[in-house]
């Protein structure tokens, strides 16, 4: 049985997403500088 998400939820899931997509990104980032021997 599926539950109807209200729109609130789903502005809630939207945000966590984009949040830990923009986190992976910063961290992908950080990892491909350090690899290049920038820091």
């Amino acid at each position: 049985v599926e539950v109807p998400l209200c729109l609130e939820d789903l502005a809630i899931i939207t945000n966590i997403a984009s949040s830990l997509i923009i986190l992976m990104v910063s961290i992908g980032d950080l990892y491909s500088m350090i690899r290049s021997g920038i820091i």
